[in-house]
């Protein structure tokens, strides 16, 4: 079973390379829309559909795509909205597209400026000279020119805690008592690793890069100790908040309560609409990982990885908007996601060679996960539905570069020899930043 899951990833993820250059010519309309259809229900199936109830919101036709708003309808063919297959190129358009988005949400009053441009085409360099990786370096160092003058690229370092009481509260501190490297183990180290932290040093060493080289660069996150979009932190948010309610004479959520039931929400709402406002070529989001097997994260493993996530799983509970299913089918007919998994491939082979991570094996431990995400048949790149991956408009690398449980990894990362922002961070967060600018680099075929 599991050879028969590989070759049949195999043969879809190479169909999505060939498709949209093998579109069959010269041949009837029904030949044409039944390829389409095949196409479209195999990617559909492949990377979008995580559970079996998806289907009741879409059908996938010889004449063309349906999108209903639940079983019912579809039983009696009352669709919300209709593509017909000679209308595939129109709606592909990203400007037309954007301009139906908004118009197909307008009933719930959302704002058009999460409906910009998303673009796919951005193999614009391939007739570039080739540089070399360690040429790139140089140039960052002395530019003497700008490889990347023509691209947009959006950074979103995950997550917000700069300080220990957020990152409780977030539940983004890696504390482990561990046996002092420094004292032959006489005595203990408690480690104090803050992923925001690490995420945020991430994105600030490649913006100064990507800026070098030409490049236009947006992150989401102004300063390591700041949200999204704010020159605040969450601490400032929430005292705002609660002394509100005191002033109102009101009863007001804990520190906790209202990160998970308020603040998670708008923080996210805001990364992806400062993202598409900004309309990049491509994005990455900047996160690390954990053991999923290593609850609690009391001790350290000897398993280290590095994986990616792009849009796609979706499951029917995340269908209940028309504008989740319209995002449900702007990443069927568009080629984000396909574009979004070889921009991932690219980054995760980086991390190999700068990095020296390993990418997630095809046959792997992390079972928790696999309830979540769908593989895309390419080795360490999965579909999940989350909110940036689904939200964010274009091609996108949701990167989680290591695991900071990890034995070796963990003491590098517990070193604070790395001033970022008036903030000691790890030094290894540098090198994490040298694999995705390759990546990028890789993928855009600048050298």
């Amino acid at each position: 079973m599991l050879a028969f899951k590989l070759i049949f990833c195999f043969l879809f993820s190479w169909s999505i390379s060939m498709a949209q250059n093998n579109v069959p010519k010269n041949t009837s309309n029904d030949s044409l829309n039944a390829f389409y259809k095949n196409f479209y229900q195999i990617k559909f199936n492949t990377l979008l559909r995580k559970e079996a109830s998806v289907s009741n919101f879409i059908s996938i036709e010889t004449q063309g795509i349906k999108i209903f708003s639940s079983l019912k309808n579809k039983k009696s063919n009352k669709y919300e909205f209709f593509m017909a297959w000679n209308e595939l190129k129109t709606y592909q358009n990203k400007n037309y597209l954007k301009n139906y988005f908004q118009k197909y949400i307008k009933q719930e009053k959302e704002e058009d400026s999460l409906f910009v441009n998303f673009s796919t085409n951005i193999q614009k360099n391939d007739k570039k000279q080739p540089i070399d990786f360690k040429s790139l370096l140089d140039i960052i160092k002395n530019p003497n020119t700008k490889p990347l003058l023509d691209y947009r690229i959006a950074i979103d370092p995950g997550h917000v805690s700069a300080d220990t009481t957020t990152a409780r509260i977030e539940g983004r501190i890696v504390e482990i008592r561990l046996p002092n490297p420094a004292n032959n183990g006489l005595d203990s180290i408690k480690t104090e690793i803050m992923e925001s932290s690490m995420a945020w040093a991430t994105a600030k060493v490649m913006k100064d890069s990507l800026e070098k080289l030409g490049a236009k660069v947006l992150l989401t996150r102004e300063g390591i100790r700041y949200v999204a979009g704010e020159n605040r932190t969450y601490l400032e948010i929430y005292e705002e908040y609660k002394n509100e309610r005191k002033r109102q004479k009101k009863p007001f959520l804990s520190r906790k309560k209202y990160f998970y039931d308020v603040f998670l929400r708008q923080d996210l709402e805001k990364r992806a609409n400062i993202i598409n406002d900004f309309n990049p070529d491509i994005t990455i989001i900047i996160h690390f990982n954990v053991e999923a097997n290593n609850l609690g994260w009391k001790k350290t493993v000897k398993n280290n990885f590095a994986l990616a996530l792009v849009g796609g799983a979706f499951t029917a509970s995340s269908l209940n908007s028309p504008k989740a299913r319209f995002q449900l089918f702007r990443l069927l007919i568009s080629d984000e996601i396909e574009n979004s998994i070889l921009l991932s491939q690219k980054v995760l082979a980086a991390h190999e060679t700068i990095l020296k991570v390993p990418t997630l094996p095809i046959k792997h431990t992390q079972k928790p996960l696999e309830k979540t995400w769908l593989y895309t048949g390419t080795q360490g790149v999965y579909a999940r539905n989350l909110f940036l991956t689904k939200e964010v408009f274009g091609v996108l690398c949701y990167g989680e570069s290591l695991l900071q449980d990890n034995e070796k990894e963990i003491l590098m990362l517990n070193k604070k020899d790395f001033l970022v922002d008036g903030v000691l961070v790890s030094s290894r967060t540098k090198t994490v930043a040298n694999a995705y600018l390759k990546g990028i680099f890789e993928y855009l075929k600048i050298y």
